[in-house]
C-alpha cells in the first residue's frame, strides 16, 4: 500500500502487521512453555539436578513428585477425578448443633409469620421495629463468637437463618448478610480486643 492524504489503508496495514507479529510471538511462547512442560514431565529429577548446577546460588528442592496429589480441583483440570476431599460429603452439623439451629429458627419463623415485606418495600428499608426485633433475636451476631455476645453459628447455621429470613424478604436477608461480612469479618480477624467488644 502507498500513503496518500486521505487513504488510511497504510495505517491499517501497519497495525494489522503489528498485531499479527504479537500473535506469532504469543504462539511461539505457548509452544515453548508446552515443550518445557513435556520435557520436565518426561525427564524427572535429572532436570532438577541440572537446574541446581546452573543456578547462581544453591537451592534445595523438596520433591513432591512421589506424593499423590489429592486436590479435587487440580485433578479436575487434568481431566481426572480425585474424590477423596469431596465424597463422602461431610455432615456439616451434628445432632446437637442441628437442635440448636432449630431452636433459633423457631422464633424467627414465628416473627416472620406476622411480618409484612410490602411495608418495608414501601418504606424503602426495614422499619426500626423490625431491626430491633432482629437484634433481640440475635440475628446480627449469628457468627460472632459467644464471648462477644454472638451465637457462634457455623456456615450451616448461618445459611439456615439466611434461608428463614430470605424466604420472607430477600432484602432483609441481604441486610442480615451484610452484618455478617462487610467490616465485621475484618474486625473479627484483625481488630483489637476493644474493637471486637464494641462492634461484634
Amino acid at each position: 500500500y502507498q500513503r496518500s492524504g486521505e487513504d488510511t489503508s497504510y495505517e491499517h496495514c501497519r497495525k494489522l502487521r503489528s498485531f499479527l507479529s504479537l500473535v506469532v510471538v504469543l504462539l511461539k511462547l505457548t509452544m515453548m512453555i508446552r515443550t518445557g512442560v513435556k520435557v520436565l514431565q518426561q525427564s524427572g529429577p535429572g532436570v532438577v539436578q541440572i537446574s541446581r548446577c546452573l543456578s547462581a546460588t544453591p537451592k534445595r528442592y523438596n520433591s513432591t513428585a512421589d506424593a499423590p496429589n489429592l486436590s479435587f480441583m487440580a485433578n479436575l483440570f487434568r481431566g481426572e477425578i480425585q474424590p477423596v476431599q469431596v465424597f463422602p460429603y461431610p455432615e456439616a452439623a451434628d445432632a446437637e448443633q442441628k437442635e440448636f439451629i432449630r431452636s433459633l429458627r423457631e422464633p424467627v419463623d414465628r416473627f416472620f409469620a406476622e411480618y409484612d415485606p410490602v411495608e418495608s418495600e414501601k418504606l424503602g428499608k426495614p422499619s426500626d421495629a423490625v431491626m430491633e426485633a432482629m437484634w433481640d433475636m440475635g440475628c446480627f451476631g449469628l457468627m460472632a463468637p459467644e464471648e462477644y455476645g454472638g451465637l457462634n453459628l457455623s456456615n450451616t447455621g448461618y445459611a439456615t437463618m439466611g434461608d428463614a429470613v430470605g424466604g420472607v424478604d430477600l432484602g432483609l436477608a441481604v441486610v442480615l448478610g451484610a452484618h455478617q461480612s462487610i467490616g465485621w469479618k475484618g474486625v473479627l480477624l484483625y481488630g483489637t480486643e476493644e474493637q471486637k467488644k464494641k462492634y461484634l
